[in-house]
């Protein structure tokens, strides 16, 4: 079976986890997949190397931006052509519709959307959202199964009716659980030694592309500021930042500009979440949006207090006492909750933790997925 899987740029991020997710536990011998990554021929993503182990095509495609529609379309109906694909599966949220619209054309029989978020930094703007229910029509007409990270995600993009009529299969963000699970005291302890950071410190994480829409460089003010009013205490405060992007640069220019190197680290990409993790007491997400954050459910996972913005699904609420939804115009509470949520890191699993593991899991992921698959 040849699957072609659509997924943005394919260098690293929420979505690439869970396609990479995909890729490494499905049959090999059974089910080869091509992708087609929106970026130059000289940039290089993450999972490049990885991916050409599997013996996955990577082919790269310039973004409609550079090239134009008629190009772009071009492109991709020779991607089409020259292998005759069982399915594809587009992960997006209005922009895979070009994508979709010549896999129609194509006659590929299995036309999976993938819905990944509940905004559209570009179809939002006032100027075009008015071609929204347009799009959303198009993508309902010619995709024949619908998939979404949640309830949100699935409305956003499908609308409804399709929800309301079960028409679309919601697909949580699973995780790896041999990678992502709570520590007993000892062995947090233990973790926290190793990254040379004093006992009384707090330790704030965040994991994310750096990007306008993840917001870094809100974090890094809470920080400052939390530490300018605790300066004579005996309590501080670090932020680890982990993850790369175009809004990298501002960050750390604006890190040196106000002298917080001591309390601000930036880890760049990292292959060990587990031991990122491992290290935090509290982990937050000062996003303006998301669909389903993967990185959110990870840090549950391993017991870890998490913070969100109020603009974030409330699916992402694993239901294990540990989180809290705050506005981006609360900079107070964000500072309060992030001291008080720093006791709350869970040393033990229950009841509750057990279910949710299983809801979460990377088998449940797979089980369904192939599901979706092998019904052509």
């Amino acid at each position: 079976m040849d699957i072609l899987i659509s997924g943005g740029t394919f260098k690293e991020g929420g979505v690439e986890t869970i396609l990479m997710n995909i890729i490494r536990n499905v049959d090999k011998e059974k089910i080869k997949f091509d992708i087609v990554a929106i970026r130059s021929e000289n940039e290089i993503g993450r999972y490049d190397m990885e991916l050409e182990s599997y013996g996955v095509n990577i082919i790269k495609v310039l973004p409609v931006r550079k090239q134009g529609i008629w190009s772009y379309m071009k492109q991709l109906n020779q991607i089409m052509q020259v292998k005759h694909y069982d399915a594809i599966h587009i992960n997006a949220v209005y922009g895979g519709i070009i994508l979709l619209i010549c896999a129609y054309l194509n006659k590929i029989k299995k036309r999976i959307y993938h819905s990944h978020n509940t905004h559209d930094k570009i179809f939002d703007k006032k100027i075009i959202k008015f071609i929204k229910p347009v799009l959303k029509f198009i993508i309902n007409k010619l995709s024949n199964v619908k998939i979404a990270c949640g309830k949100e995600a699935a409305l956003y993009v499908f609308g409804e009716k399709y929800v309301n009529e079960d028409k679309v299969t919601i697909l949580y963000n699973s995780v790896d659980l041999c990678k992502y699970c709570i520590l007993d005291r000892n062995t947090f302890q233990k973790e926290r030694e190793k990254i040379q950071i004093e006992k009384d410190y707090i330790v704030i994480g965040n994991a994310a592309r750096f990007t306008d829409v993840k917001n870094q460089i809100y974090l890094i003010k809470i920080v400052e500021k939390i530490n300018e009013l605790n300066c004579h205490e005996n309590q501080r405060f670090v932020l680890r930042l982990a993850g790369n992007g175009e809004q990298l640069k501002t960050c750390k220019k604006y890190v040196v500009e106000h002298n917080l190197e001591t309390c601000i680290q930036f880890l760049g990409s990292i292959e060990n979440m587990k031991e990122f993790y491992s290290s935090l007491d509290v982990f937050a997400l000062p996003s303006l949006y998301e669909g389903f954050p993967v990185s959110a459910i990870e840090a549950q996972l391993c017991g870890i207090p998490t913070l969100m913005s109020d603009s974030i699904t409330r699916e992402a609420d694993l239901g294990l006492g540990i989180v809290d939804f705050i506005s981006l115009n609360e900079e107070e509470k964000w500072i309060k909750d992030i001291q008080r949520f720093a006791s709350k890191r869970l040393f033990e699993t229950n009841e509750k933790y057990e279910q949710v593991k299983t809801r979460f899991s990377l088998e449940t992921l797979i089980e369904k997925i192939n599901s979706i698959y092998y019904e052509l």
